[in-house]
């Protein structure tokens, strides 16, 4: 790499840059150590444009038909994308040689765009953002069947594959030791988590005006797997069951549910009590949010959802706000004491704990305090991206062509 930058090839399939934090973050940090960054991501919206220069990093988009559910629309939107992928990541490759190429699932059959890549002489790191297998059970998928037993050889194979493999928290970490067979001195904790000098609290008279006096809120994904059903529950027992009609509900963001969840309130009679913002700029999120008195994680149960971080929690840290949440593992790590904790899926004990909060201001302040102070001294990602370069340093020292990296 003696006079010239090295260069890295960032792949996503799921989501667009700049609306994928995580890879705009991970991209932006790269390229202030003087790394040369292109990003291969699905255009999304369809307007967006084919390439963008974006902090320093080329945006390369592509389109992407979404499946809407079954195998089947996985599969071909699956196929379309590789083939889409590896044509954008051949013509890169013919423009100069790739020092490393950096694969996001989902889906972990990405590591068929990788394969030629590395024997070519790139280095090949797996961010490991989503667990496929169990993202599969989680929507009413058959444990131990053979799209199940298919994805857990995907997985498999993208972890021994890899040089390097990045993980989103120790529970991930763990796996990808235990199933995907990796060393430890191989696999690196690269938290979700936003800057704290671009994200944080800003003054509720910038917000909107508030529709109740006292607000719940959420942001994120709206799919069968996130919850968001709980936290209009928790909100009707709030309301019908707890008398409280001086309480309503902000949700930002969109996704597959967003219909069935609005016919959720109408039938829970709520529909003047819940404000679904749609999409919003991620600079506008904190705005949207200001006047909230207590944020909501409410995904439910599951081995999904018990290992992964959410990304909202440590966003709702960042905004100091109070966060009421069910009891799970990976939730109670992000979140520690700055959380109250309902047990799982008990949809009435979670709006019980967030009428807590309303109903004590002061120690909701301090909570949400202390959600800020942990997100700046421990979560940021500032405290991340250290970690990531580190992967990068290690993916460049074992780098090997062939099938697999060479043991010891």
């Amino acid at each position: 790499m003696t006079g010239r930058a090295p260069r890295t090839l960032i792949v996503v399939e799921n989501e667009s840059v700049p609306h994928d934090r995580r890879v705009l973050l991970e991209a932006r940090t790269l390229v202030e150590a003087g790394w040369d960054v292109t990003v291969l991501c699905p255009r999304k919206p369809d307007d967006a444009p084919r390439r963008e220069r974006i902090d320093g990093m080329d945006v390369v988009r592509f389109g992407l038909r979404e499946a809407d559910d079954g195998v089947v629309d996985f599969v071909v939107e699956y196929g379309l994308a590789l083939l889409k992928i590896g044509w954008h990541a051949l013509r890169l490759r013919l423009r100069g040689r790739l020092d490393v190429v950096h694969l996001s699932n989902p889906p972990d059959v990405l590591v068929a765009v990788g394969a030629p890549l590395r024997w070519a002489g790139a280095a090949l790191i797996f961010d490991h953002h989503d667990l496929a297998p169990e993202v599969w059970i989680g929507r009413d998928g058959t444990e131990g069947g053979l799209v199940h037993r298919a994805l857990l050889l995907a997985e498999r194979l993208s972890m021994r594959f890899a040089d390097v493999v990045v993980s989103t928290n120790e529970s991930y970490r763990g796996l990808a030791m235990s199933r995907g067979g990796r060393a430890p001195e191989d696999v690196f904790v690269v938290r979700n988590g936003p800057e704290p000098s671009e994200f944080g609290p800003v003054d509720p008279e910038l917000a909107p005006p508030a529709t109740h006096p006292h607000l719940l809120g959420y942001i994120g994904t709206m799919g069968p797997q996130d919850g968001v059903d709980h936290l209009i529950r928790a909100l009707a027992h709030i309301v019908h069951e707890r008398g409280r009609t001086d309480v309503g509900a902000v949700l930002v963001g969109d996704g597959s549910e967003l219909d069935a969840l609005r016919t959720l309130v109408a039938d829970l009679d709520l529909a003047d009590r819940v404000t679904f913002t749609g999409r919003v700029e991620h600079a506008e999120v904190a705005r949207h949010l200001a006047r909230v008195d207590v944020c909501v994680s409410p995904d439910p149960y599951s081995p999904l959802n018990d290992r992964s971080t959410m990304i909202k929690t440590l966003e709702y840290l960042a905004l100091a706000k109070p966060i009421v949440a069910f009891d799970l593992t990976e939730t109670r790590v992000s979140a520690a004491d700055c959380a109250l904790y309902a047990t799982p899926d008990d949809v009435a004990e979670l709006g019980d704990l967030a009428l807590e909060l309303i109903d004590d201001p002061e120690r909701a302040a301090k909570i949400g305090a202390a959600g800020r102070s942990r997100l700046e001294d421990e979560l940021g990602w500032d405290r991340s991206a250290p970690r990531l370069l580190a992967a990068y340093e290690r993916a460049l020292e074992v780098r090997s062509p062939g099938l697999f990296r060479r043991r010891g």
